[in-house]
């Protein structure tokens, strides 16, 4: 079935930049498409109410179990507001045990730019996940902020090479890791840090920072970690 017409809530500025997320949500069986499709209902009227959403779509491929949402909103702030209330988190929550991998993808739009075409951005996380594999054979160190303003117990996200990396110091050293939760694509930094274990602000899941492995659900996939290092006043992170 086609893509639903995106539906729009607010106006970007033609010149102003905004986040936007495309969730690829896949069911592992039929049985759970009758919940997937009421609590779909219950969040699209949830989105109807959200402060700072310019507009989203959904798509669907029935036969193939496979769901997608594609959103931008005015500020990540905004974003992560919508995904902490309920009903998403419960239904995140309720729907891990039914879903297959989900993936999500952040990236930046230009306000002229909106709404954002379907299968550009399809194309620029499937590009992200081949660049991904390819990372270790072309590693370089990308400078990302002054090593001495990043406190210990402190953590911060960074743009890298069109990934949302988390970096955290933990008594001294600094340990990098995907921003994005795998569980619903919440942001990491916006969590709570203590020592090495970071808790996801919107569902509660544990990783630890310096492996990346889930220490508790509902994540149940690891996050993905980088090299960093300090040359000179300059905090690096392996991109």
């Amino acid at each position: 079935m086609p893509a639903l017409p995106w539906k729009s809530f607010n106006a970007p500025e033609c010149d102003g930049e905004y986040p936007a997320l495309l969730s690829h949500l896949p069911l592992n069986t039929f049985r759970a498409l009758p919940k997937f499709m009421r609590y779909t209902l219950q969040i699209r009227r949830q989105l109807a109410r959200s402060q700072g959403l310019i507009g989203y779509s959904l798509d669907a491929n029935v036969p193939g179990k496979e769901f997608w949402t594609l959103s931008v909103w005015r500020d990540r702030e905004s974003l992560w507001r919508f995904v902490q209330r309920m009903p998403h988190s419960q239904a995140m929550t309720d729907l891990v045990p039914r879903m297959r991998q989900t993936e999500f993808f952040h990236f930046t739009v230009n306000g002229a730019s909106v709404p954002p075409d379907w299968e550009d951005a399809k194309r620029r996380m499937r590009e992200r996940e081949r660049d991904s594999s390819s990372r270790t054979a072309m590693a370089e160190f990308v400078p990302v902020y002054r090593a001495e303003d990043l406190k210990a117990g402190d953590m911060r996200a960074f743009d890298v090479r069109d990934t949302r990396i988390a970096v955290a110091n933990v008594a001294g050293t600094f340990y990098a890791f995907d921003d994005t939760c795998t569980h619903m694509g919440c942001s990491l930094a916006e969590g709570d840090l203590e020592g090495a274990t970071i808790t996801c602000p919107c569902h509660g899941s544990e990783f630890d920072v310096s492996s990346g492995a889930v220490l508790q659900g509902p994540a149940r996939e690891p996050v993905e970690t980088y090299k960093t290092r300090v040359e000179g006043s300059s905090l690096e992170v392996e991109g």
